[in-house]
C-alpha cells in the first residue's frame, strides 16, 4: 500500500508537469501566431498610410495647379453674358401631381449672377424673390437646383438649360415631390436687354 502511494504520489506531479508543458507549447504557439498575424497588420497598415500620403500629396498638387491655371473669376470672366435679368417663360409638358395640368405656365425673371464659382439664379414674380437656383455651367449647359430651407418636405427641383446664344436659352424644368409625383416644364429664356 505504501508503494502504490508512493507511486501515485511520484507519477501524479510527472502527468501534471507534461499536461503543463504541453498547455505552454500550445500557448506559445498561439502566441507566435498572434504575433504574425500583428506583424502582417502593421505591413498593411504601413501600406495604407504610404499610398494616403501619395493621394494626399496629388490632392495638394492638384488643388494648386487649379488655383494657378483656373482663377476664381474665371467663370464670369468666361460667360460675362449670363450676368443680369432674363424672362423665363414655363410651360408644364408632362404631370402626374395632382393640381397640375398640361398646358400650365409660369413666367418669371430671374436675377443670374456669381459667387464664388457657382452661378446663382434669383427667380422672382412681381418683384418678390420666390425661388433661388444654385449651379454651374458646363460646355453648353446650365445646369440649376433650388435652394432649400428644409429637406423634409420640399421638392427637387432642377433646371437644364442649353445655351442658344449670347441671349438666349432653352431647356427643361423637373420637379419631384416628396411623394414622387414629378412635373416637367419646357423652359424658354430671353435676356433683358437694357439700352
Amino acid at each position: 500500500m505504501n508503494l502504490l502511494r508512493t507511486c501515485l504520489l511520484f507519477f501524479i506531479p510527472v502527468l501534471f508537469s507534461c499536461d503543463l508543458r504541453v498547455r505552454e507549447q500550445n500557448i506559445e504557439r498561439r502566441a507566435d501566431s498572434i504575433d504574425q498575424k500583428e506583424q502582417r497588420l502593421l505591413f498593411f497598415e504601413n501600406q495604407l498610410n504610404a499610398r494616403q500620403t501619395t493621394m494626399d500629396e496629388k490632392e495638394r498638387t492638384l488643388d494648386s495647379l487649379l488655383k494657378k491655371y483656373i482663377p476664381p473669376d474665371s467663370l464670369s470672366a468666361k460667360m460675362p453674358f449670363l450676368i443680369g435679368r432674363w424672362n423665363v417663360k414655363m410651360v408644364c409638358t408632362e404631370t402626374t401631381c395632382a393640381g397640375s395640368a398640361v398646358g400650365d405656365n409660369k413666367t418669371e425673371v430671374w436675377e443670374l449672377s456669381y459667387q464664388d464659382n457657382a452661378i446663382i439664379a434669383k427667380a422672382m414674380v412681381s418683384n418678390q424673390i420666390v425661388r433661388v437656383y444654385s449651379g454651374a455651367a458646363r460646355g453648353n449647359e446650365l445646369l440649376l437646383t433650388a435652394q432649400q430651407e428644409s429637406a423634409s418636405a420640399a421638392a427637387n427641383i432642377t433646371v437644364s438649360l442649353l445655351f442658344k446664344n449670347d441671349t438666349e436659352m432653352e431647356g427643361i424644368r423637373k420637379i419631384i415631390s416628396p411623394n414622387e409625383c414629378r412635373i416637367l416644364y419646357a423652359v424658354q429664356m430671353q435676356k433683358i436687354v437694357t439700352p
